[in-house]
């Protein structure tokens, strides 16, 4: 992350023990201060974002209680209270995972291109963190082709879906 940092964008000796993505998120990070607090002070911020993500989520899909209950217990889960304090992906994969359902409802509701879109990119920053989360991709295209009253319009969607997913994940493989 210091190599990055320093403008070595492919340093020669780089390490990429769970996530490509990592080390330049820790990188960005540095750009506040370059101490190993910063990146936990970020990632503890992220959580915060991550609670209102999961609220305003879960207020669309079922209402405000269930979206108060799940920013309650999201807010005390002890897991992700050590996690966000911890030096791992995992923190990140979250928060990108839970934006790709937040962009993938709001497009439910409003059918508009630009949430999926975000949805696509978001759900491919969570997949560099923890690759399994990809096989996501697949059944939401499969949704899309089925959601769609013309088949048509649901094939162009998942064909979408799938060029932002190829064009975020491309630059890494």
């Amino acid at each position: 992350a210091m190599d990055i940092y320093h403008g070595k964008i492919f340093p020669e000796s780089i390490s990429f023990h769970s996530s490509p993505l990592y080390p330049y998120y820790i990188a960005v990070t540095y750009a506040i201060g370059k101490t190993l607090a910063t990146p936990r002070i970020v990632q503890a911020l992220t959580g915060i974002a991550n609670i209102v993500v999961v609220f305003f989520t879960v207020r669309i899909l079922f209402g405000a209680i269930p979206a108060l209950l799940a920013a309650f217990f999201m807010s005390v889960y002890p897991l992700f209270i050590y996690f966000e304090g911890d030096l791992l992906m995992i923190s990140l994969v979250l928060f990108t995972l839970n934006l790709s359902c937040l962009m993938f409802v709001l497009y439910q509701q409003s059918r508009r291109r630009c949430y999926l879109a975000a949805g696509g990119i978001f759900l491919s920053i969570a997949a560099m963190g923890k690759p399994d989360v990809i096989v996501i991709a697949p059944c939401m295209a499969l949704y899309l082709l089925l959601s769609e009253k013309n088949f048509k319009q649901g094939f162009v969607r998942a064909c979408m879906l799938a060029l932002w997913i190829a064009m975020t994940i491309s630059p890494i493989t």
